[in-house]
């Protein structure tokens, strides 16, 4: 193993940099995943239809398809510290409008939360490979991982805290904005570190990248997970009340796959990080969310805890590989940005699409099984991307890849 020197005087340790990043990642999910185990009772209360109650949890995501792409310009011009440091104020202030007691603020609030992850999703990424690119894996394992118990967290304990607390939906809705305060303390010292920026050289278009192949790839490979962990979050706890569980089971269940899916979302970074091809590792994940969704489509209450720990495993393989692949694919910390923000711009734009896709074919055909045979069918494109994105080749340029 090559020496390492001892960082710098004000630089970021490889210790620093992870305890940033867990907390900053654990407050990425939360503001969009609670609402799911309270959709019942906001469509009770507010009339909405499975379509409009779906734009809940669709919002954030039409924010990372439309801004996704600015986020490299925004970590260049303030700096990739002082713009995650923004972000988390913009999700504070959305959790703030979202409690005013009107259906206007609601949405606003959930769109202005979608602004400020937005930029947590792209920027971290970036920073892990400026600041240890021989880390990546373990630090995108810790980061994707952190997603996963901040997820778990909101479905297993929201309908608990809201019994607990006797709140209404909306106050339980703001009460985990706790973490994201300790989240945003727990982000200053990354402020004080000097660190070199994406200032150069000035960076190409990322539009560039939708004539790469390889880039298509990447993509897809981060899209279908994603898409999947977003309609398994927004309707799962519906789905399986539909089929006669209980609310409280219903949203246990969410969280066992929120749960299940931790360990791999460390893990399987690691693992690709120490190979030069990832074909294998990929195919896994869609395998494994395919034979899930399978089985909860066949039989949605019985075995269900099977199938929860098959998905799970599955959307932590898949979504641990999602946010390394670009880290894998590239060379800089500028092309990871850049390809990260191309990742997710194509997988945010599908993602919006699955809760209300999922939600309008409930209201057409009054049941699941149509929804759940697409998802199963998104796995199996999984598997297909896995082939070109887990090559050993390099994004280079605007119009082709080297190989590793």
């Amino acid at each position: 193993m090559p020496a390492t020197r001892p960082p710098a005087p004000g630089r970021k340790t490889l210790g620093a940099v992870a305890i940033g990043v867990a907390l900053v990642a654990f407050n990425l999910r939360p503001p969009i995943t609670a609402v799911s185990p309270l959709l019942d009772r906001i469509q009770d209360q507010e009339g909405f239809s499975s379509t409009a109650a779906s734009l809940l949890v669709t919002l954030p995501l039409i924010c990372f398809v439309l801004l996704s792409t600015s986020a490299p310009a925004i970590g260049r011009r303030l700096g990739i510290e002082h713009a995650i440091s923004l972000s988390l104020l913009v999700v504070l202030l959305g959790f703030g409008v979202r409690l005013i007691p009107a259906t206007a603020f609601l949405f606003l609030g959930t769109a202005v939360i979608g602004l400020g992850v937005t930029f947590g999703n792209v920027l971290l990424p970036a920073a892990i490979k400026r600041d240890h690119p021989s880390r990546v894996g373990l630090l995108t394992g810790l980061y994707t991982m952190s997603l996963y118990v901040g997820a778990a967290a909101a479905a297993g304990f929201t309908l608990p805290l809201q019994h607990g607390t006797h709140l209404g939906w909306r106050a339980t809705l703001g009460l985990w904005a706790v973490p994201l305060l300790v989240g945003m303390l727990g982000w200053l010292p990354q402020l004080r570190a000097r660190t070199t920026d994406l200032a150069a050289p000035r960076p190409r278009a990322p539009r560039g990248l939708w004539r790469v192949p390889l880039a298509w790839a990447v993509a897809l490979s981060f899209a279908m997970p994603t898409v999947l962990f977003y309609t398994l979050s927004a309707w799962l706890p519906t789905i399986l009340g539909d089929a006669g569980m209980s609310d409280s089971r219903a949203g246990a269940m969410l969280s066992v796959a929120n749960l299940s899916a931790i360990p791999f979302a460390l893990a399987m970074p690691i693992l690709a990080s120490r190979t030069r091809r990832q074909v294998w590792c990929l195919a896994i994940g869609g395998a494994l969310l395919a034979l899930g969704l399978a089985g909860l489509l066949a039989a949605p209450t019985t075995l269900t805890a099977a199938w929860m720990l098959l998905c799970g495993a599955g959307l932590g393989t898949g979504t641990g590989l999602g946010y390394a692949i670009p880290l894998l694919r590239s060379r800089d910390a500028q092309t990871t940005a850049e390809l990260s923000a191309f990742s997710q711009t194509i997988g945010y734009l599908l993602s919006a699409l699955g809760p209300l896709a999922a939600g309008a074919l409930h209201d057409v055909t009054h049941g699941w099984t149509i929804a759940l045979t697409v998802l199963t069918l998104l796995a199996a494109i999984q598997i297909a991307a896995a082939v070109p994105a887990g090559q050993d080749t390099y994004i280079t340029d605007t119009r082709g890849t080297l190989p590793g």
